[in-house]
């Protein structure tokens, strides 16, 4: 069942070197799935810049090892990497999407979107200890 979450795809490249180099990187002495994955939660969401004003007609913005690689990203970019990290180390991984209220908008995203309601935010979804978990690495501290 979880055998598809583990493969690469067009966004979510887990193959790239790139990827796995930082996957690897991050977690190479974390005891536990559970641990590895935190690593890379935190890694992403605080090492990786929250930019909600890339571009978002061009398709490089969504690609995991292209947000790596620039170190910035919106919540679909920050939410594949970390799905592309968790199956670059063997836990199976894939985005979802879901419309959430952000009381923290800035008056500057306010203005471009005319609501605080973020439609189609992107989280990541891991396969940990038999069940699928729930995490959204996008707002950096």
């Amino acid at each position: 069942m979880t055998t598809e979450y583990l493969q690469p795809g067009r966004f979510i490249d887990s193959d790239s070197p790139q990827v796995i180099a930082f996957a690897r990187d991050v977690s190479v002495d974390a005891g536990s799935d559970l641990e590895r994955v935190l690593r890379l939660f935190e890694r992403i969401r605080d090492g990786i810049v929250y930019d909600p004003y890339v571009d978002l007609s061009d398709p490089a913005n969504y690609r995991a090892s292209i947000v790596l690689e620039r170190g910035r990203g919106f919540c679909i970019g920050k939410a594949a990497l970390l799905a592309a990290s968790a199956r670059a180390i063997g836990v199976p991984a894939r985005v979802g999407y879901a419309d959430v209220r952000n009381h923290m908008t800035s008056p500057r995203l306010y203005a471009r979107q005319k609501s605080d309601l973020f439609m189609w935010h992107s989280y990541s979804d891991l396969f940990l200890a038999g069940r699928w978990v729930k995490a959204t690495p996008v707002f950096d501290l």
